[in-house]
């Protein structure tokens, strides 16, 4: 397997070359000594490295052994901290679900890949992380063979699979997301979720008696709790996300859309998504 070396100034890991003096970043462009380098004309001796330009830094670089060449070639580069935003309004949210209804509705269930497949590349559309867009690339022909697959497990095992399914279907739409302008190819796909079956339904229970045994009044805090656990197992094209929004942030905006709810008999809780996802969303960011 080729070496190895991380860049001090980008973290971007740089192929060694035994037959050349400096080693030279892709990335940022910064030259260092070649640790490494072996003169032609005896393998078994290293040569004195030759001297380099005022210019050119000789700090020593960390070797890397357990990057995979692949990797090497991305140009993966450090997004910096930025404004986020979720932009989709009341009418287009409407116009999803109702779409969406009648695809379910027409094809009696079959159509639900395609409506999960609508819902999260509307969401990724409109959704902006520290100023870069997000996006979507799931085929709903793809998720369709996986749907069946559980639903088929789901039937024989009495409905006990059926517990797994959530899961493996963040997973899918984990795989499938990416940052706008990221150059990543399919075969060097870094988006992932490593979250556990056994972490989540401990998570749902947890939230599941939060909301019960306070009526209510405390779903802010199982929904920061639920939210940042899954970002804590989530990686956008090798980027980890992290969410810094507050239980006690969300509580006064969520008494707030629950009593203008009320005073205009319900009319007003259409709006509670889409400001529910502007809240969260402009508390995710990518991790420095």
């Amino acid at each position: 397997m080729p070496k190895f070396v991380k860049c001090k100034n980008c973290q971007h890991p740089i192929a060694v070359d035994t037959q050349s003096t400096l080693l030279v970043c892709d990335e940022c462009g910064k030259k260092y000594k070649n640790p490494y380098y072996v003169a032609p004309e005896d393998v078994s001796v290293p040569a004195p490295v030759a001297s380099v330009e005022p210019a050119t830094s000789t700090e020593p670089v960390e070797p890397v052994t357990s990057v995979e060449p692949q990797v090497a070639s991305t140009n993966y580069r450090p997004i910096e901290r930025g404004k986020s935003e979720f932009q989709a309004g009341l009418m287009s949210l409407i116009g999803l679900k109702i779409t969406n209804f009648f695809i379910m509705l027409f094809t009696l269930g079959f159509g639900t890949p395609i409506a999960i497949c609508r819902e999260y590349r509307w969401k990724c559309e409109n959704e902006v992380i520290d100023g870069r867009k997000m996006v979507f690339d799931g085929k709903a022909g793809s998720l369709f063979g996986q749907w069946i697959k559980w639903a088929f497990f789901s039937i024989i095992t009495l409905g006990i699979y059926a517990w797994t399914v959530p899961i493996k279907k963040m997973k899918w739409i984990a795989e499938h997301t990416h940052v706008e302008g990221e150059p990543i190819t399919p075969e060097q796909n870094l988006s992932s979720f490593d979250g556990s079956f056994w972490s989540y339904l401990g998570e749902r229970i947890i939230c599941y008696f939060i909301i019960t045994f306070t009526l209510g009044l405390c779903t802010p805090v199982a929904i920061c709790r639920m939210y940042n656990w899954e970002l804590e197992h989530k990686k956008v094209d090798g980027h980890r996300l992290v969410f810094n929004g507050k239980a006690g942030s969300l509580i006064g905006q969520w008494i707030k859309w629950m009593l203008l709810s009320l005073i205009t008999l319900s009319i007003y809780s259409w709006w509670v998504p889409i400001k529910k996802q502007q809240w969260i969303t402009s508390h995710t960011h990518f991790e420095a």
